[in-house]
């Protein structure tokens, strides 16, 4: 309903004709689904249940996904747990998801790490990867002050990292009123922060 009806145009950006009515009457129901998984809590970061079969602990999140099938790398297996819980002193802390926030972000930053060195086509040459190192090192660095102590430990958040206004059933181009949420695979419980921030399809990013 937002895209442009030119069926040969791709694009993310939505159609300029669409009235500011609708785009109230849809952004104010998205804001409204995200406010109610906001009110969830959870008390690790890591994956949910799933029905019939046991889950990871981690978090199966679309970027270890994308780094798998896009380049090769399983960034979600045991061989970057086992070295990032040596790095932090706490043998098998990953194993059973996160208790803290910065223990889940510097989790994240070390997939791009394992990424970097195991991926040849991942740079454009010497610099970019050297660059990337740098960058890489001072992220590690930086993490543990980027966190606000009040939202170190606890409550955790449901988040999906796919949620955006294609997830929505709406009854119709007549009547947007959204009758169902679809396609949350990409869901884990994660710090708040994540759930808070200006989510990617308002951006545009």
């Amino acid at each position: 309903i937002l895209n442009p009806s030119n069926p040969g145009c791709r694009t993310r950006v939505m159609r300029e004709d669409i009235s500011d009515r609708e785009l109230t009457t849809i952004y104010r129901q998205m804001t409204n689904i995200l406010l109610q998984l906001f009110k969830l809590d959870f008390e690790r970061i890591g994956s949910l249940p799933a029905p019939g079969r046991p889950s990871p602990p981690r978090p199966l999140t679309f970027k270890a996904h994308e780094i798998l099938q896009d380049g090769g790398v399983d960034t979600f297996g045991k061989p970057i747990l086992t070295a990032m819980s040596k790095r932090l002193n706490r043998p098998g802390n990953s194993m059973k998801g996160f208790s803290t926030t910065t223990n889940y972000f510097q989790y994240v930053a070390s997939q791009d790490w394992e990424q970097l060195l195991h991926q040849p086509n991942s740079t454009a040459g010497f610099y970019d990867a050297q660059n990337r190192f740098l960058a890489f090192k001072t992220l590690q660095r930086v993490i543990p002050h980027l966190i606000h102590p009040a939202y170190e430990r606890r409550k955790f958040k449901l988040v999906c990292d796919d949620l955006g206004l294609a997830n929505l059933i709406v009854r119709g181009k007549d009547d947007l009123t959204v009758v169902g949420v679809v396609d949350l695979e990409w869901s884990y419980a994660g710090p708040a922060q994540l759930l808070a921030s200006a989510p990617w399809w308002l951006l545009i990013d």
